[in-house]
């Protein structure tokens, strides 16, 4: 009886109650920030809901703005919060010239309140912000942006105001009390028929005691068939809390123009680009319209930094770029009249990329990246100014990479056998030395009368040289430890062959000596 008391409770707190996103202000990040290049800033404001709830909301918009600019509110769902705002539509909706206002509903986030309602009062809190926008004339056209919570509160709103410019409906139920259901049947007790019917009877009677509305009046596909306002609805396949059926049968019942959008993913995962391109091109298409852009509709601009002033101290050309600047003549040495060298202009590279001031130690190295970094999409809660460009980059940051492509880039350029463009001073250079080998001890030249001398003295150990030609050993250095060399090498087959060549010749001695005796007699 306990367990099912607790999952009582749970489908209580899943609709009234959920996980309450807490955050604090510094978590939306700076009030002026950078973004793809341009400066927008945010400004936070509070409104008090019918029900005398102070709602927190925060609008953000460029420096550089018209007058009255096309609006997007975005609606979070049950468990989000104004946060949400900054991790799904800034970095699409900014850049298009297009407002953005978060607002936290009642009960959820920094506003005040207990519990939501999941649309039955929060379309009352998105009148009292769409109200505020109107009365301080700084809108053109409104769109509408929620999910889940947010997306049936935006459907159930519009059908009351057709001046709304389009909406996107990310996520929406149809009806609360077959969500109830569904979420009954989830359970891992299943319960029958007739349990579940008391089962939401008491359901029922929880919700309106806590927080007063009637569940069985939370019925958006209702709405459905009255609202004319443009809308493009999108949920997530493999969604277990609000099945895809939901949207489904939403759309078929719409009134007014609709697309449906499906991708992978579950109810609260990160959505795919295939989802923002589709609704930058919806909200582009049905908001930022040109006939409110006119002369009643100034642009307040900024004075820019001239793009010609002088570079300050901290700007500085890369050597890379100085020798890419420059034409290939000059770079080969080619340049006429008072143009440096190649072999100049390589002397000058490496003295620059020897030269480091005191600025350049003291400086810390940062990576070079785009000016138009590419937006976060796990965590944009931090929107930091674009990286610096190349241009504005310290030059002792990346002085060894761009020397080394600067006498590359100049190598390549010089033709392989052009003799016509050879500087003055390459042609006057001495010319290169022929390497030496360079021994401990001097080397002897070895003639062939010495080494059969040698023979001699040494009873034949030498006549392993015999096949040696004069032209090993009486050339240059080379020959000589040639020489050497080998004559420290004694095979091992060699002193029988030294054996054999010495009784040959007392052989040839006998002969000799007994045909001179034979002569005699």
């Amino acid at each position: 009886m306990e367990m099912v008391n607790q999952m009582y409770d749970q489908i209580v707190d899943a609709i009234i109650r959920p996980p309450r996103a807490d955050y604090i202000v510094k978590q939306l990040g700076d009030p002026v920030f950078s973004l793809f290049g341009r400066k927008y800033i945010r400004s936070d404001f509070e409104l008090l809901s019918p029900r005398n709830f102070k709602l927190q909301c925060s609008r953000y918009h460029a420096l550089q703005h018209h007058t009255r600019m096309p609006t997007v509110i975005y609606c979070h769902g049950n468990s989000g919060c104004r946060l949400d705002a900054k991790t799904e539509a800034l970095n699409l909706l900014l850049p298009m010239g297009v407002s953005v206002v978060s607002f936290d509903f009642a009960g959820s986030g920094l506003s005040e309140g207990e519990f939501v309602s999941l649309g039955y009062y929060e379309k009352d809190d998105l009148r009292t912000v769409v109200d505020h926008l109107r009365k301080s004339d700084t809108t053109t056209r409104i769109g509408l942006w929620g999910r889940s919570m947010g997306a049936a509160t935006s459907l159930m709103y519009a059908e009351n105001d057709p001046s709304i410019a389009c909406m996107v409906l990310d996520s929406s139920f149809s009806s609360l009390k077959i969500l109830a259901t569904e979420l009954t049947q989830q359970v891992e007790i299943k319960l029958p028929n007739m349990m579940f019917s008391v089962a939401y009877k008491m359901l029922k009677k929880t919700v309106t005691k806590k927080a007063k509305f009637n569940i069985e009046k939370l019925v958006p596909i209702k709405h459905a068939v009255k609202c004319f306002v443009p809308a493009l609805f999108a949920h997530a396949t493999e969604d277990s809390f609000i099945s895809p059926s939901h949207s489904d049968a939403i759309a078929a019942k719409y009134a007014g123009d609709s697309n449906l959008i499906k991708f992978e993913g579950d109810h609260v995962t990160y959505r795919p680009q295939f989802f923002f391109d589709s609704v930058g091109i919806f909200f582009s298409n049905n908001l930022v319209i040109d006939s409110d852009f006119g002369a009643d509709n100034p642009l307040i601009t900024e004075q820019s930094p001239s793009s010609s002033s002088p570079p300050s101290d901290t700007q500085s050309v890369s050597i890379y770029e100085m020798m890419k600047q420059s034409p290939p003549t000059e770079r080969r040495g080619g340049g006429g009249g008072g143009d440096l060298s190649y072999d100049e202009q390589l002397q000058l590279a490496l003295q620059m990329s020897m030269v480091s001031t005191d600025e350049e130690k003291s400086s810390t190295k940062s990576p070079i990246s785009s000016s138009r970094p590419t937006p976060s999409k796990a965590s944009p809660s931090t929107l930091s100014p674009p990286s610096p460009s190349p241009s504005t980059v310290s030059y002792s940051q990346r002085d060894d990479d761009d020397l080394a492509l600067a006498i590359a880039l100049s190598l390549s350029d010089q033709p392989a056998a052009d003799t016509s463009t050879t500087s003055s001073s390459s042609s006057t250079a001495p010319p290169t030395p022929r390497a030496e080998h360079h021994h401990s001890k001097p080397v002897q030249r070895v003639g062939v009368a010495d080494r059969e001398r040698k023979s001699e003295r040494n009873g034949g150990e030498d006549d392993a040289l015999v096949g040696l030609e004069s032209d090993d050993v009486e050339n240059d250095g080379e020959g000589a430890l040639l020489l050497s060399e080998r004559s420290k090498k004694k095979p091992k087959t060699k002193p029988k062959a030294k054996a054999k060549t010495k009784t040959k010749t007392k052989t040839k001695t006998k002969k000799r000596k007994g045909k001179q005796e034979e002569g005699k007699k």
